[in-house]
């Protein structure tokens, strides 16, 4: 493993080489966004995908006292040079707005999770897999589709119903792939986010930032708002209507 010169912890440090992705640009994009801050928790999630190239792509997540750095670094393909090139990219976001933190575990045998009576012959919970969907409003997708009054026999317009939905950022860690300790990992950084969030410097009034809600229609507001768009023909012109969620 070749020593990179950093002022990044060693054990950060190890994970990044270990991950064998450019680790000197890796280490320098974090480096720059975390101008100073002295990480307290960090994942780093390598991925190859296949299609008629290998791409691969290397997330580095690491929690500081006032925010999380999110780092990306792809293979970039141009097709009018045969030079290699990558493209590296961080995004900093303050604790206090950061708007939801989705966590989906996925275990086997659960019945016998922590604190369950174990014998010996049963088999034990392991974490499967851990997914961690992070959303700070910096993106959002907008779902939608025909709407309907319920009647099935009704061919009436009744225009179309969408779901602006956050899409920030999502993380998946299998053990089949990444190995059990990545998903042991994976868990520590999300019992550390969440707690950071809950905690979060600067956030008047305690949990997600103050500003968490996005605003749709006509002032729908969560981290997922939904919009129902009329035709034309119900009134002048189409009309957003907010729902709560």
């Amino acid at each position: 493993m070749t020593k990179i010169a950093s002022t990044l912890p060693t054990d950060l440090q190890n994970e990044i080489s270990r991950a064998g992705y450019y680790p000197a640009l890796v280490t320098q994009i974090v480096e720059v966004a975390l101008g100073g801050e002295q990480p307290l928790n960090y994942l780093v999630q390598a991925e190859t995908t296949f299609d008629e190239t290998i791409h691969r792509h290397l997330t580095v997540l690491v929690l500081t006292p006032t925010r999380l750095i999110a780092g990306h670094v792809d293979d970039s393909d141009d097709e009018d040079d045969d030079t290699p090139m990558a493209m590296g990219t961080t995004d900093a976001i303050p604790l206090n707005q950061i708007r939801a933190v989705g966590l989906t575990h996925v275990i086997t045998n659960p019945a016998h999770t922590a604190n369950h009576h174990h014998k010996a012959e049963e088999p034990t919970a392991e974490l499967a897999e851990m997914t961690l969907a992070i959303s700070w409003g910096g993106q959002s997708r907008l779902e939608m589709g025909p709407a309907t009054c319920g009647d099935p026999g009704c061919e009436g317009d009744h225009g179309y119903l969408g779901a602006i939905m956050p899409d920030d950022l999502l993380v998946r860690i299998a053990s089949a792939a990444d190995g059990p300790e990545a998903t042991a990992k994976a868990l520590d950084f999300a019992r550390a986010l969440s707690a950071a969030t809950v905690t979060g410097v600067g956030n008047s009034g305690g949990g997600f930032g103050r500003n968490a809600g996005v605003v749709t229609g006509q002032g729908t507001r969560d981290n997922i708002g939904a919009v129902a768009l009329a035709p034309s023909g119900h009134g002048s012109g189409a009309r957003a209507r907010g729902v709560h969620r």
